[in-house]
């Protein structure tokens, strides 16, 4: 039977693995974005096409936020 742990505002509830894992995310992420980034400039993509670094800024920016309140 497992054990019932009642909510705790403010308390972690990933371990250390969890945590280096949604921070690895949000580096890949990060590293993905650089990447496109760097390939659409060096294709002289117009600006609006761009806009699709929302996605892996945004994968990025969400493991970075989840590490840090390691949630």
């Amino acid at each position: 039977m497992a054990a019932s742990y009642p909510y705790q505002a403010g308390v972690c509830n990933i371990g250390p693995g969890e945590v280096r894992k949604r921070a690895r995310a949000g580096w890949l992420g990060l590293g993905i974005a650089v990447g496109l980034a760097v390939v659409l400039v060096a294709l002289g993509t117009g600006r609006a096409w761009r806009a699709v670094l929302f996605l892996p800024l945004g994968f990025a920016a969400i493991g970075f936020v989840q590490a840090s309140a390691k949630t």
